[in-house]
């Protein structure tokens, strides 16, 4: 007889795992000295960076 019709295409299937977070940022160096009078007082070090964006993996 003739062929039996082909069947339809399966669901998709689930959605990939997410990718890690980047790397924090480096911390920024302390401030340098004030050069008349007294000393000045070093800097604060500089705050961490922000994590990078979290990637979809495929």
């Amino acid at each position: 007889g003739d062929n039996g019709v082909t069947g339809g295409h399966g669901e998709d299937g689930p959605e990939g795992p997410k990718g890690q977070s980047g790397p924090l940022g480096e911390v920024g160096g302390a401030g340098i000295a004030g050069e008349k009078g007294k000393l000045g007082v070093p800097g604060l070090p500089g705050y961490p960076g922000r994590q990078g964006p979290k990637v979809k993996s495929n």
